[in-house]
């Protein structure tokens, strides 16, 4: 899944509860290992947190610690815990899902476009087909 030529230290958090903090955040997954960052998306329209965090470790083996579970509840809210892509890789995904791209543009490229782990977040790990018949699939 994840490209094997540099250590993963990043980890995506979707599902989070916009209200939980950096703190409680930090708290929980710091029981992995040490953290480097913590970035916290904003919504501009909204100016809310939105629903998801990156994570990053200053080592590699507590990202492996972490994601030995795909769920982990965090403040009171089931979280799905997957590795960070690159902004590259990602915007590539977003390509020919029916036209949601620009939804994204400005939130550098991450996450899984409105509620952090919609649609877009499912196509990690999996090849995205390059066909003509996507466009059938509206999951909103």
């Amino acid at each position: 899944m994840a490209m094997k030529k540099d250590p993963v230290k990043k980890i995506f958090v979707g599902g989070l509860n916009p209200e939980a903090t950096e703190e409680k955040i930090r708290e929980y997954f710091g029981e992995f290992g040490e953290i480097e960052a913590i970035e916290l998306p904003m919504d501009p329209k909204l100016n809310k947190r939105r629903g998801f965090v990156f994570i990053t470790f200053k080592e590699e083996e507590p990202v492996k610690k972490v994601l030995e579970k795909k769920f982990h509840t965090v403040s009171g809210s089931k979280c799905e815990i997957k590795v960070a892509q690159p902004k590259e890789v990602y915007q590539q995904q977003q390509y020919g899902s029916g036209g949601r791209g620009n939804r994204n543009r400005g939130n550098r490229g991450s996450g899984g476009g409105g509620g952090g782990g919609g649609q877009g977040s499912t196509n990690y790990g999996k090849s995205q087909r390059r066909g003509g018949h996507q466009n059938n699939y509206k999951p909103y």
